[in-house]
This record gives structure tokens, C-alpha cells and sequence, in this order.
């Protein structure tokens, strides 16, 4: 059976994307591995999508930034890398695509903050200025959505400890 609706709707939805070139530097991280390399691409392909999947995307950079922390941490530009992360989490979390996606994207960089904290060993002067950025982000909301932070298990004044 074929919906007629489903194909128009998906011709008028259909766009060609252009990956913002801010991202370059995640690709460029990620360029000698496929497998990653075409995740990443997909990640960015839906983050550059005017039609954005903001449950997919927090999701996906989860993913990305966590299992793959090593690989920014080993560039000479991870901080950069791990600074468009934490922009991509709040972007999610600000994006009103209601209050699941809102406390899975708050969750998330919080977890991705404590990650650099506690797994960056020897690098971690070179990555405070990310989790500042990142601390200071959150505390710049107002009390109410302030609060998905406060009640997200990963808890932003262990994180600063």
C-alpha cells in the first residue's frame, strides 16, 4: 500500500544539506576511521537539516563524544572539538522539542562534562576551559530550566568539584 500523503510529505521535507563548516574539525578527527567517519556525517547531516531530530542528535553525540573521548583528547584541536559537543548538547536542550529530549540533552552534557573530568588525566588543564564554558552555560538559565540540571544524576557541582 502506498501513501500519497507520505510521498508528498517527504518530497516537500527532502533537502540537500550542507554540513555547517564549523564542524570540520569533528570530521577532520574522525577522518582516518569510516565507520565513525560516516556516523559523524550523519550526525552532522541531521544537526545542518532544517527538520532537525533533536532525540537522534543528542543521542548520537552522546555516543560520538564519549566512546570516542580518546581520539579528541589525542587531537591538537580536541578542545575546539569538544567545545562544538557541548554547544550541540545545548542546542538540544534548548530547542523546545519537548521535555524528554530536554532532560535526555541536559543529562547528556552533564555526563559528557563529568567524561572530561574525570578522563582526561594529564590533559585536563587543556580541557577546563570546556567544562567552564560548559558550567558557566548551565548556570546561565533561569530557575526553571536550571532545574533539569539540578535534577540530572550527573549533578554540575560534582562536576566542578
Amino acid at each position: 500500500m502506498k501513501s500519497k500523503a507520505l510521498e508528498v510529505n517527504l518530497s516537500d521535507t527532502r533537502v540537500d544539506v550542507i554540513i555547517d563548516p564549523k564542524y570540520s574539525i569533528l570530521l577532520e578527527i574522525v577522518s582516518s576511521y569510516v565507520g565513525i567517519l560516516n556516523r559523524m556525517n550523519t550526525l552532522l547531516e541531521e544537526l545542518s537539516h532544517p527538520y532537525k531530530n533533536w532525540e537522534f542528535i543528542s543521542g548520537e553525540a552522546r555516543h560520538l563524544a564519549l566512546h570516542y573521548f580518546y581520539l579528541y583528547q589525542g587531537h591538537e584541536k580536541g578542545d575546539e572539538a569538544l567545545t562544538l559537543f557541548v554547544d550541540i548538547f545545548l542546542k538540544a536542550f534548548e530547542a523546545d522539542a519537548g521535555p524528554k529530549v530536554t532532560a535526555g540533552a541536559a543529562d547528556n552534557l552533564m555526563l559528557f562534562l563529568q567524561h572530561i573530568a574525570t578522563e582526561s588525566g594529564d590533559d585536563l588543564d587543556r580541557f577546563l576551559p570546556v567544562l567552564e564554558y560548559g558550567l558557566n552555560s548551565v548556570s546561565s538559565y533561569d530557575k526553571e530550566l536550571l532545574a533539569y540540571f539540578v535534577r540530572s544524576y550527573y549533578q554540575p557541582d560534582k562536576i566542578a568539584r
